[in-house]
């Protein structure tokens, strides 16, 4: 199971704690200016230590710059989505998902 808008409010917040979800998708509201808010960080270093609990993945959700990207992967945030990565597309025949984790920070 996957949840879906994490951090939008509070029933995200306990929808977590009830259902024990194997990825929290974290919402881009949380990381969108990830990079120069502390107060962010602080909340996307939370989840991930919920996550790790109950033994989840946390995708974050709505990267646009590469520093955005480089503060979540500081934060051991293994997952990603966002424009920085692709405009979203139609599906096509044979699309295969990517569900690697995100390259180590270099």
């Amino acid at each position: 199971m996957a949840l879906d808008d994490t951090g939008a409010g509070y029933a995200s917040l306990e929808a977590v704690m009830e259902l024990a979800p194997k990825f929290i998708k974290v919402d881009m509201s949380l990381v969108r200016s990830i990079d120069t808010d502390p107060t962010r960080q602080a909340m996307l270093k939370a989840l991930h230590s919920v996550a790790d609990h109950l033994g989840a993945s946390v995708i974050g959700e709505g990267v646009e710059t590469e520093s955005e990207l480089l503060t979540i992967q500081q934060l051991g945030i293994p997952y990603g989505q966002g424009y920085l990565f692709g405009r979203p597309g139609p599906l096509e025949s044979g699309f295969e998902q990517d569900t690697s984790p995100l390259p180590p920070p270099s």
